[in-house]
Protein backbone atom coordinates (compact mmCIF):
# COMPACT_ATOMS: atom_id res chain seq x y z
CA UNK A 1 0.00 0.00 0.00
CA UNK A 2 1.23 3.55 -0.87
CA UNK A 3 0.94 5.95 2.13
CA UNK A 4 1.91 9.08 -0.69
CA UNK A 5 -1.49 10.05 -2.22
CA UNK A 6 -1.62 12.45 -5.01
CA UNK A 7 -3.83 15.45 -5.64
CA UNK A 8 -7.43 14.65 -6.62
CA UNK A 9 -9.45 16.20 -8.69
CA UNK A 10 -13.26 15.62 -8.55
CA UNK A 11 -13.45 15.72 -12.15
CA UNK A 12 -11.21 13.38 -13.06
CA UNK A 13 -13.31 10.07 -11.57
CA UNK A 14 -11.79 6.97 -13.97
CA UNK A 15 -13.53 4.35 -12.51
CA UNK A 16 -16.81 4.86 -10.07
CA UNK A 17 -17.54 2.03 -7.20
CA UNK A 18 -17.55 -1.04 -9.18
CA UNK A 19 -17.19 -4.98 -7.98
CA UNK A 20 -15.58 -7.16 -10.56
CA UNK A 21 -14.69 -10.92 -10.52
CA UNK A 22 -12.56 -11.21 -13.83
CA UNK A 23 -10.39 -9.27 -15.60
CA UNK A 24 -11.46 -5.80 -16.43
CA UNK A 25 -10.75 -3.06 -18.77
CA UNK A 26 -12.28 0.34 -17.22
CA UNK A 27 -14.28 3.27 -19.27
CA UNK A 28 -11.68 5.67 -20.95
CA UNK A 29 -11.26 8.94 -19.66
CA UNK A 30 -11.18 11.84 -22.16
CA UNK A 31 -8.66 14.09 -21.49
CA UNK A 32 -9.79 16.56 -23.54
CA UNK A 33 -9.07 17.90 -27.06
CA UNK A 34 -6.81 20.28 -26.22
CA UNK A 35 -4.93 17.90 -24.01
CA UNK A 36 -1.01 17.30 -25.23
CA UNK A 37 1.68 17.22 -22.13
CA UNK A 38 4.73 17.39 -25.19
CA UNK A 39 8.06 16.46 -24.15
CA UNK A 40 8.16 13.04 -22.15
CA UNK A 41 4.36 13.35 -21.26
CA UNK A 42 2.54 13.99 -17.58
CA UNK A 43 3.11 11.73 -14.52
CA UNK A 44 -0.48 10.70 -13.48
CA UNK A 45 -1.60 8.48 -10.35
CA UNK A 46 -5.09 6.20 -9.93
CA UNK A 47 -5.64 6.69 -6.87
CA UNK A 48 -7.38 3.34 -6.10
CA UNK A 49 -9.79 3.01 -3.16
CA UNK A 50 -10.03 -0.90 -2.60
CA UNK A 51 -13.08 -1.57 -0.35
CA UNK A 52 -13.47 -5.21 -0.57
CA UNK A 53 -11.24 -8.15 -1.05
CA UNK A 54 -11.44 -11.79 -1.53
CA UNK A 55 -8.63 -13.76 -0.59
CA UNK A 56 -10.81 -17.02 0.62
CA UNK A 57 -8.21 -19.64 -0.96
CA UNK A 58 -5.32 -17.65 -0.85
CA UNK A 59 -4.78 -17.84 -4.57
CA UNK A 60 -6.13 -14.84 -5.72
CA UNK A 61 -4.41 -11.89 -7.12
CA UNK A 62 -5.46 -8.62 -8.33
CA UNK A 63 -3.09 -6.31 -10.87
CA UNK A 64 -4.24 -2.41 -11.83
CA UNK A 65 -2.36 -0.71 -14.85
CA UNK A 66 -2.99 2.35 -16.96
CA UNK A 67 -3.30 2.35 -20.28
CA UNK A 68 -3.55 5.27 -22.89
CA UNK A 69 -4.92 5.25 -26.88
CA UNK A 70 -4.52 8.30 -29.24
CA UNK A 71 -8.44 7.75 -29.75
CA UNK A 72 -10.18 6.07 -26.89
CA UNK A 73 -11.01 3.16 -28.55
CA UNK A 74 -8.05 1.02 -30.19
CA UNK A 75 -4.32 1.28 -29.28
CA UNK A 76 -4.62 0.58 -25.85
CA UNK A 77 -0.86 1.12 -24.40
CA UNK A 78 0.33 0.51 -20.63
CA UNK A 79 1.99 3.39 -19.30
CA UNK A 80 3.50 2.34 -16.05
CA UNK A 81 4.32 -0.67 -13.57
CA UNK A 82 2.11 -3.04 -12.12
CA UNK A 83 0.61 -3.01 -8.89
CA UNK A 84 -0.69 -6.03 -7.25
CA UNK A 85 -2.91 -5.69 -3.95
CA UNK A 86 -3.89 -8.02 -2.05
CA UNK A 87 -5.86 -6.27 0.80
CA UNK A 88 -8.46 -3.15 1.47
CA UNK A 89 -7.23 0.28 1.43
CA UNK A 90 -5.86 2.77 -1.27
CA UNK A 91 -2.93 2.15 -3.57
CA UNK A 92 -1.27 4.69 -6.44
CA UNK A 93 -1.08 3.12 -9.75
CA UNK A 94 1.64 5.83 -11.40
CA UNK A 95 1.96 6.23 -15.02
CA UNK A 96 3.32 9.05 -17.68
CA UNK A 97 0.27 10.15 -20.08
CA UNK A 98 1.34 11.53 -23.69
CA UNK A 99 -2.46 10.92 -25.24
CA UNK A 100 -5.37 12.16 -24.90
CA UNK A 101 -7.24 9.08 -23.42
CA UNK A 102 -6.65 6.76 -20.26
CA UNK A 103 -8.10 4.24 -18.35
CA UNK A 104 -7.61 1.51 -15.65
CA UNK A 105 -6.94 -2.38 -16.20
CA UNK A 106 -7.77 -4.71 -13.98
CA UNK A 107 -6.19 -8.16 -13.78
CA UNK A 108 -7.25 -11.31 -11.93
CA UNK A 109 -6.62 -14.55 -11.12
CA UNK A 110 -7.46 -17.18 -8.77
CA UNK A 111 -10.26 -19.75 -7.33
CA UNK A 112 -12.49 -16.83 -6.28
CA UNK A 113 -11.76 -13.71 -6.86
CA UNK A 114 -13.98 -10.45 -5.80
CA UNK A 115 -12.35 -7.00 -5.66
CA UNK A 116 -15.01 -3.83 -5.35
CA UNK A 117 -12.80 -0.82 -5.70
CA UNK A 118 -13.13 3.07 -7.58
CA UNK A 119 -10.64 4.95 -8.80
CA UNK A 120 -9.97 8.83 -9.34
CA UNK A 121 -6.66 10.20 -11.75
CA UNK A 122 -4.54 12.17 -10.10
CA UNK A 123 -1.62 14.44 -11.16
Amino acid sequence: MNSRIPNIDADLLIQPAVTKTADFDGPALDLGAGYAPGGLGEIFGAVVVVTAIDRTTADETYAFTLQQSDNGSTGWAAIGVVVNTTTTGTIVVKGIVTTRYVRLVLDVNGTTPSITYSANLGM
